[in-house]
């Protein structure tokens, strides 16, 4: 398997996973309301609370209704739930996957996107490094 197949099947094992999430979304409207105004504001949204509160399940609604929130069918969504896959239970290997997806999508539409991604990749490389020395 090469790098562009794994890429597109840990897309789609995320896709999944968000789907069936999505199903055992009930009764938290005014959260999902809240998370609507924020994005459409162009503001950062945080999801936080103690585990088995549906952090997860609001998480897929958020992504599987983004696109019709912002009017922007063609905006490139990337959504990774950590631990779902090998892929995403790591750090590194994370962020190389996320980052590939924004490179991809960039490539498909503005190349003016790509030094950003390898700003990033760089960045989470710093980062991981000093970590992995106990400085972060």
């Amino acid at each position: 398997i090469n790098r562009e197949d794994e890429l597109i099947e840990e897309i789609f094992e995320h896709g999944s996973f968000c789907k069936r999430k999505c199903m055992l979304f009930h009764g938290r409207d005014e959260f999902l309301t809240t998370v609507k105004e924020t994005v459409k504001k162009d503001q950062i949204a945080v999801l936080y609370g103690e585990s088995g509160c549906g952090k997860t399940s609001l998480m897929a609604k958020v992504a599987m209704e983004v696109k019709k929130w912002l009017g922007k069918d063609s905006a490139t969504i990337v959504t990774r739930f950590i631990g779902t896959t090998p892929d995403s239970s790591d750090v590194r290997s994370l962020m190389r996957s996320i980052c590939q997806q924004i490179s991809r999508a960039s490539d498909d539409s503005e190349n003016d996107a790509v030094p950003q991604v390898n700003t990033l990749i760089k960045a989470e490389e710093i980062a991981l490094s000093f970590s992995l020395q106990g400085i972060v």
